[in-house]
């Protein structure tokens, strides 16, 4: 497989519920639906999905209109692999609340788990849009990390460049960037967004491994091997550190 696919795999694989809708009040006071639901998303944030997906089901009995509850049960049915009834609760909630950036962030996550790939980016773009959804910045990196899966990298580029425009020091967008640089063979442009990266969050193997990459490109062996030796003694057991010795054997 591709790494930069790969590497996009296992990121879309970790999205969290991000900042889901919230519920109404009535007199001041949570109805029993909401308190539901609310007890629905702490499960679903431990990972019990089947629990939570009990808790909003009576949610909904007790208030079929209430879009958080769709929402946080459309998630939980995704992380289950039910994704008709995802499909189903995400639109529903959708018709009730259009304007929450989250829902439309998690709907494009959905969409993309399950290789709607366009429709995902129009959803992530919709949550781009909704000028008080604090998370724009990854939204557009989500959006780009799902153009890897298709994999469409000119619109993961793009989607990239837009959440580092929103949040320079937006790590795993500076991460793909180094990769993608890299792999259009922009060494320098590479070596750049490295060196940003560096500066926004503590090396990974695979940022290690490019460091070898690109220096090696751009014929500094010495940096090169400074990133070999940092890999080989914080991450022995990697994968990029046997690929690491293998080249390294090979000269």
């Amino acid at each position: 497989m591709n790494p930069l696919v790969k590497g996009a795999v296992m990121l879309l694989i970790v999205f969290a519920v991000a900042g889901c809708a919230g519920t109404s009040k009535r007199d001041g006071h949570e109805s029993a639906a909401e308190i539901n639901a609310k007890l629905g998303l702490a499960y679903l944030q431990q990972g019990n999905a089947e629990l939570a997906i009990e808790k909003l089901k009576k949610a909904l009995e007790q208030d079929s209109k209430l879009a958080s509850a769709h929402h946080y049960i459309a998630e939980a049915y995704r992380q289950s692999g039910e994704y008709d009834n995802a499909r189903e609760h995400f639109k529903r909630a959708l018709s009730l609340s259009s304007h929450d950036g989250a829902m439309y962030n998690n709907y494009g996550v959905f969409l993309c788990d399950a290789g709607d790939f366009k429709e995902a980016d129009r959803a992530f773009l919709q949550a781009v849009k909704v000028h008080a959804y604090k998370e724009q910045a990854d939204a557009y990196e989500n959006a780009g990390l799902c153009a890897l899966r298709e994999p469409d990298l000119k619109r993961a580029e793009q989607r990239f460049r837009a959440a580092l425009k929103l949040r320079p020091q937006q790590a795993r967008s500076l991460l793909q960037m180094t990769e993608i640089s890299l792999t259009d063979k922009s060494y320098l442009e590479a070596r750049a967004f490295l060196q940003r990266y560096e500066a926004a969050a503590p090396h990974t193997a695979r940022s290690l491994w490019l460091g070898v990459q690109i220096e090696r490109e751009l014929g500094n062996r010495d940096d090169a091997t400074k990133y070999g030796n940092l890999l080989g003694e914080q991450y022995p057991d990697a994968e990029e550190t046997r690929l690491y010795r293998k080249l390294a054997e090979s000269q």
